[in-house]
């Protein structure tokens, strides 16, 4: 038996004949709660109530997350991320009945990972998987805490010299990609997945199908970006097998396959660059960071770079020491400048 609160209300779930009963008591108090759920379990045992007749699930949480994992791949999001997401969970929960995975299975699996060192982050990806896995499926899943990540918010980004440094030391096909990310602040999954098809005069109309919040966008080709862009169509025509071959992506490897992963070719560099340990994320708060350092207005960076809310952009603008020196010191400035007009007019 277990009962779990969710909102204001308590709710309770068991396994019942094969199946995962799950039900609200509608009571705010847990004493209550329990009392509802014992009685209802007695009435149910008894036949004073029924449920409807359903067919025994039988399926594994593996054949759940395996559903997941086919339907990433028709809707083309099976990223790197969620492809090792998917091969967590199935190394924790695999083998086990989704019907008979419960809230306190949950909670050891919980438990036992930030014992192993687990960041509440990447607990909470696994545990999204999960979710998502079950609704997929169409079955209740069992209460699963999400743990905070206050706290955990990566504060990382790149110098413009260490940026220089870092593409220095990669290879050519990943170092406009590089440049791209750091000038536009796009994730590494909407970058590898943009198309020359996508192109349109001076501008880049991006999908919302490759598109993180579902939300068409259109950037500007300009700067550095039209340098880049450019670039890449002049590298277009690929040889492969003493044919010319045509990529369709605008950013490809040399043999015309797209970029996907390349942890440890970036890890390397990274090295290399003096700037270990830092993501190819961290670029993306570096755009963020520098068009806030430029004064761009919020709303447009958000068009810029993607993200749907305030707050999530605001946990990508980082301030540094320095930052809040300089902002001081302008402050100064202003106020001396506003005395300095009091001082003239009482002359």
């Amino acid at each position: 038996m277990s009962v779990y609160k969710r909102g204001g209300t308590y709710w309770f779930t068991f396994i019942f004949d094969g199946r995962r009963i799950q039900k609200s008591s509608k009571q705010a108090n847990r004493k209550a709660a329990i009392d509802i759920e014992s009685a209802y379990r007695t009435a149910l045992a008894k036949g004073e109530v029924g449920i409807a007749p359903a067919k025994k699930e039988r399926r594994t949480v593996g054949e759940l997350l395996d559903a997941l994992k086919t339907r990433y791949e028709q809707e083309g999001k099976l990223s790197a991320q969620n492809k090792s997401l998917i091969s967590r969970a199935k190394q924790d929960f695999d083998s086990t009945p989704a019907i008979e995975v419960t809230p306190e299975d949950v909670e050891k699996y919980i438990h036992r990972r930030k014992a192993e060192g687990a960041e509440n982050s990447s607990v909470n990806r696994v545990t999204e998987v999960l979710r998502r896995a079950y609704k997929l499926a169409g079955i209740p899943a069992p209460a699963m805490e999400r743990l905070s990540e206050s706290g955990n918010v990566r504060q990382g980004f790149f110098s413009e010299a260490e940026l220089a440094a870092l593409i220095s030391h990669l290879p050519v096909d990943l170092q406009d990609f590089t440049r791209f990310a750091a000038a536009c602040g796009m994730r590494k999954g909407e970058c590898s997945s943009l198309t020359w098809a996508m192109v349109q005069d001076d501008e880049l109309r991006i999908p919302g199908n490759i598109t993180k919040n579902h939300k068409d966008r259109i950037l500007p080709i300009t700067g550095e970006l039209a340098e880049i862009i450019e670039r890449r169509r002049a590298a277009v025509p690929r040889e492969k097998n003493g044919t010319f071959q045509l990529s369709d992506r605008i950013f490809s490897h040399a043999d015309g396959t797209p970029i996907k992963e390349f942890r440890k070719t970036w890890a390397q560099a990274a090295k290399k660059a003096g700037c270990a340990g830092k993501l190819f994320h961290d670029l993306r708060r570096t755009a963020v960071r520098n068009m806030v350092q430029a004064g761009i207005p919020t709303q447009i960076a958000k068009r810029w770079s993607g993200h749907k809310s305030d707050s999530m952009f605001e946990r990508y603008s980082i301030l540094t020491t320095d930052d809040m020196r300089l902002a001081l010191q302008q402050t100064e400035q202003y106020r001396e400048s506003q005395r300095e007009k009091v001082v003239a007019i009482a002359k």
